[in-house]
């Protein structure tokens, strides 16, 4: 059997689950099929700075996460040999280190119980024309098919979906990073600030997440050949001590030996080439992808995840522009013409943090001769790190106001269609489906059952309480004929009610607010009466089944 869904996106990361709620937020239902068995949050932490709460704010849920976490004032940057430190100040709205877990389970909660699919593993891709407009059917690796009018890839750096549109595997920058969560459950006492100490080959850091938990980092020359790259924990942290320990300073030291093992990780730290950006296909029809599936970074300026949300709002802006142009209709025709523009929009900006993180993280890291300390402490701290700061202050923008029309909240020849066969019906949305423009939808569905329930105690008050099924099919017609015309009326107040809020100043703020408004809202003070007292005789208490 194939499923048909509106938008599929692979992977249930920070990219994946921010899409999702972006599109919610435009009335869109989009599928998130994820590998995992549960939500991950690999990396314990990450830190978001000015544009990803630009990004986290447009999808409305910043207000979740910044009552938890403050905003760090400063950065400390230490030469490990020199012993100088350079300090780079944040404005008001500094950058916010947040529990990984915490985004993702915030993104997560906003969305529909049955919006992410786990276990579930792509395993190909093809695209197909159905009626002039491009599809895409979706494998995966338990047989299951399912048809999209859009595909959203937000599967990672190994992304499969990025592998279809033809982007090249991301390169090995040679370094790698270990990452953990130190926990001091009687409180650490440090600054809220960022500690970074810096040496040739080598660059370490902390910063506090709450007054017990502290994310820290080590960023050095991968083993040789990928030896024990992921290794025991147990076994990287000790390395780790053992091996530069002398280096760097006993404050770092004491924060590394505080750390949670389970949350301690190793991994390459890997990047798309800027210019496979720049002159790759990004998308394919109404294929795309977002996050790491698009522009794998190394983590030099903590860019990644900001990126990552970003994306989300850019390409949930482009949709909801062709929605407002399309009076809220979500055609796979026009599907095309959003993901241009979100590529577009994209590409430059992307190929630009890629290039900086590098960047960034060669002159941090270069060598110990005296160019590279030239250009490292002379040209890099004192001239371009404030220039690569200035990322952080990017605006993504914001979602638009969408009222949707999609093709199953259509009011054409609502009065004309069948509603009933035989002792079959059908109440709330499968009925009646529409926009929340007169917040008519849950109420309505509400009406549906007591005048179903009034019309069929009717018929059992006529039959002594005893329901036989010959008769139920006059209880339906009853309940058909007395809701078709309240919630046609409903199905196309409601749509008039969207289109005209969104129409030229005139109409709206004359006609519609003045004379028309009141006379929608009073859709809210019907009655759809009570349920009937009916005896039921003992015979039909015990009986087993409808006659």
């Amino acid at each position: 059997m194939v499923e048909e869904e509106e938008v599929v996106i692979v992977g249930a990361g920070i990219a994946g689950l921010a899409t999702a709620v972006a599109l919610k937020r435009l009335g869109i239902r989009a599928l998130l099929l994820e590998r995992a068995e549960s939500l991950r949050s690999t990396g314990a932490t990450l830190t978001l700075f000015s544009n990803a709460w630009l990004a986290v704010d447009a999808l409305a849920v910043s207000h979740k996460l910044t009552s938890i976490y403050s905003p760090v004032k400063r950065a400390l940057v230490t030469n490990i040999q020199t012993g100088a430190t350079q300090e780079v100040s944040f404005a008001k709205s500094g950058p916010r280190s947040v529990h990984r877990k915490s985004l993702l389970e915030t993104l997560a909660n906003e969305l529909p119980i049955d919006t992410i699919r786990f276990s579930s593993k792509v395993a190909s891709v093809e695209t197909q024309t159905q009626e002039n407009s491009p599809i895409t059917i979706i494998h995966l690796n338990d047989g299951t098919v399912i048809k999209a009018k859009m595909l959203i890839g937000c599967d990672g750096v190994h992304s499969m979906v990025g592998n279809w549109l033809g982007l090249a595997t991301p390169f090995d920058s040679g370094r790698s990073r270990i990452r953990g969560l130190a926990v001091f459950p009687q409180g650490h006492g440090l600054n809220h600030e960022f500690r970074q100490f810096v040496d040739v080959g080598m660059r370490a850091g902390f910063v506090p997440l709450t007054d017990k938990d502290i994310y820290w980092f080590f960023v050095g020359q991968s083993p040789p050949n990928g030896e024990n790259l992921a290794g025991n924990p147990e076994q990287i942290q000790r390395e780790l001590l053992d091996n530069y320990g002398k280096h760097l300073p006993p404050l770092y030291l004491d924060v590394v030996r505080h750390c949670d093992l389970s949350t301690l990780t190793r991994a390459p730290l890997m990047f798309r080439k800027p210019w496979d950006i720049m002159f790759k296909k990004l998308s394919k029809d109404n294929i795309t992808v977002a996050g790491d599936a698009m522009h794998p970074m190394t983590p030099d300026l903590g860019q990644g995840g900001c990126a990552a949300l970003e994306d989300a709002v850019v390409l949930g802006r482009h949709i909801g522009e062709v929605l407002k142009t399309k009076n809220g209709k979500l055609d796979s025709r026009d599907i095309g013409e959003a993901i241009d523009g979100y590529v577009k929009e994209r590409r430059w900006r992307v190929t630009w943090l890629v290039a900086g993180s590098y960047i960034s993280g060669w002159a941090q890291q270069g060598g110990s001769n005296w160019w590279m300390k030239f250009v490292r402490d002379v040209v890099f701290y004192r001239f371009l790190f404030s220039k690569f700061v200035d990322a952080a202050y990017y605006d993504c923008g914001k979602l638009p106001s969408v009222s949707i029309s999609s093709e199953s909240k259509s009011t054409s020849k609502l009065d004309e269609v069948s509603k009933t066969k035989d002792n079959i019906t059908v109440a709330g949305d499968a009925m009646h489906p529409m926009t929340p423009d007169l917040g008519q939808g849950g109420c309505a569905a509400l009406e549906d059952a007591v005048v179903l329930g009034r019309h069929i105690g009717e018929v059992l008050k006529t039959k002594n309480g005893k329901l036989d099924s010959r008769d139920i099919g006059e209880a339906i017609d009853g309940y058909v004929k007395e809701k078709r015309w309240r919630v046609t009326w409903l199905v196309a107040g409601s749509y008039l009610s969207g289109w005209a809020q969104l129409v030229k100043k005139f109409f709206r703020d004359v006609v519609f607010y003045r004379f028309l408004f009141s006379k929608f809202v009073s859709a809210a003070y019907y009655d759809c009466g009570k349920l009937p007292s009916v005896s039921i005789s003992i015979e039909s208490k015990s009986s087993s089944k409808i006659d």
